[in-house]
């Protein structure tokens, strides 16, 4: 089951990463202003996300991977706030989203980390 839970976190992130190329809007319109160009912060994000879905594929390299993905998914926890003021209609699903969610997948990244 962890072995399972582990590539699709690998694909997840991998698509997640992607995402970020192939509809960037969606990123723009969601990411503060506090944290700079929402233009470059979407290619980092991207970019990191990448890399840290590759970082999980190798064994030697999961632990860290699975670290910085839980220090990435709290560096997120801003954004995710932000998003009440950009979409207030949709607030049920962001307080899922950031009481149920973001935890799930931090503890997801942290138990497929060895």
């Amino acid at each position: 089951m962890k072995q399972a839970a582990l590539y699709i976190l690998i694909a997840g992130y991998f698509l997640a990463g992607i995402n970020h190329f192939w509809h960037p809007k969606f990123y723009y319109r969601i990411t503060p202003p506090y944290v700079g160009d929402a233009y470059w912060v979407n290619i980092i994000a991207g970019i990191a996300e990448l890399i840290l879905a590759a970082m999980m594929i190798f064994p030697q390299a999961r632990m860290v991977g699975g670290y910085l993905i839980v220090v990435m998914l709290l560096a997120f926890i801003p954004a995710h706030i932000y998003n009440f003021k950009v979409d207030p209609n949709l607030s049920t699903l962001l307080w899922i989203r950031l009481i149920v969610i973001q935890p799930l997948l931090i503890a997801w990244a942290w138990w497929v980390r060895n």
